[in-house]
């Protein structure tokens, strides 16, 4: 469980620089488990590319 908090300041670091949209999705959902929001950014994460195009299409229109 300590092991979450670690991994949860890398992950939230890790993402910021990505794109806010993924941020402002996060704050969307209104997650309040830590254990599911490091699921999310993880999945997020590994998405990086399809959520940039998902966003800059967004952007776009």
């Amino acid at each position: 469980m300590l092991r979450t908090r670690s991994n949860q300041s890398q992950t939230l670091h890790s993402i910021k620089p990505i794109k806010m949209g993924t941020i402002y999705i996060l704050k969307s959902f209104r997650i309040r488990c830590h254990q599911c929001r490091l699921e999310i950014l993880a999945r997020l994460v590994s998405l990086k590319d399809f959520r940039k195009k998902k966003i800059v299409g967004r952007k776009n229109s």
